[in-house]
């Protein structure tokens, strides 16, 4: 309702929106809103409200718990109970600039400078629903051994969306995945990536034998739930370590957040989103820091 119907009457009047709302799913657009610097934002408790009396607030707070409590009464945004990669966990990580200048990581995430170095790629080709997605990452080869150092840093992500919901016959979807796969390639011959890993499962077995064909160092990978639990390990270890650098990108930090996790019946991880979020980012980030952290052979040469 909010983007079909009411932000297109502000087209042409230049007016104004207010949208209010209790803080709960992170997926609805209320919540890029809140979180976007063009809106102007308020927060207020319930405790803001001189009406309302502590005694209140505290048999609240015993009737609904903690986590309830928090959302209802102190307007906070709160993760799934089996959230993955809990949204505090992924700000820590988030890159933040002590340079009134920037620097060389806001110059890349501005799209001023660009990457170099050791780059990896993670491509999710998503499906006819889902969006495709490219993640970039740079290992830096000194990795934990330098004080601050981080020893990863997405430093380019891309979504791919929309026209193929418009149709969704094979022909099209296969058109449209080519076109993606192409502008994968095109990526990689402006920062020659060292690895691109690509979901193989499904649709994506012809999208790694295109990418072989326009000479793409490409990887596939089957995400059965064994490999899952391998990449998105690695990566919550990396950002429980602070070792992986993240921009301040709502969409990525929205994909990863909304990865859940439950347990199957002889005790693997099975992971899942909710309902009308995409973790295509969050897949494509996994999938290239896992390769990444793998590093190339070295050869060493023995003298005689």
């Amino acid at each position: 309702m909010i983007l079909e119907v009411l932000l297109p009457m502000l087209s042409t009047t230049n007016g104004t929106i207010i949208l209010m709302s209790t803080p709960l799913d992170r997926s609805h657009f209320f919540y890029q809103a809140y979180n976007s610097t063009i809106w102007s934002r308020y927060h207020f408790k319930t405790s803001d409200n001189p009406l309302v009396t502590k005694d209140f607030l505290e048999r609240q707070r015993e009737f609904l718990g903690e986590r309830r409590f928090a959302q209802e009464h102190l307007a906070e945004f709160m993760d799934e109970e089996n959230t993955y990669f809990p949204v505090k966990l992924l700000r820590s990580c988030v890159h933040i600039c002590d340079s009134s200048e920037g620097c060389a990581y806001c110059g890349i995430n501005s799209g001023k400078l660009t990457p170099s170095g050791d780059l990896y790629a993670g491509f999710d080709p998503g499906g006819l629903v889902d969006p495709a997605a490219l993640v970039v990452v740079q290992r830096n080869n000194e990795g934990v051994s330098v004080k601050n150092k981080r020893a990863f840093r997405v430093v380019l992500k891309k979504t791919f969306y929309a026209e193929r919901r418009a149709n969704s016959s094979a022909e099209v979807a296969e058109d449209v995945y080519t076109k993606y796969t192409v502008e994968v390639s095109d990526y990689h011959k402006a920062l020659h990536f060292r690895a691109v890993i690509v979901d193989s499962t499904g649709i994506g077995r012809p999208i790694v034998e295109h990418c072989k064909q326009l000479g793409l160092p490409v990887q596939g990978v089957t995400l059965l739930s064994r490999f899952q639990e391998e990449i998105f390990s690695n990566l919550k270890i990396l950002l429980e370590k602070r070792q992986i650098e993240l921009p301040d990108d709502l969409d990525l930090i929205s994909s990863l957040n909304c990865i859940t996790v439950s347990r199957n019946r002889i005790g693997g991880y099975m992971f899942d989103h909710p309902k009308g979020s995409h973790d295509d980012l969050a897949y494509a980030l996994a999938m290239a820091v896992w390769r990444a952290g793998k590093g190339d052979p070295v050869i060493i040469k023995m003298e005689r």
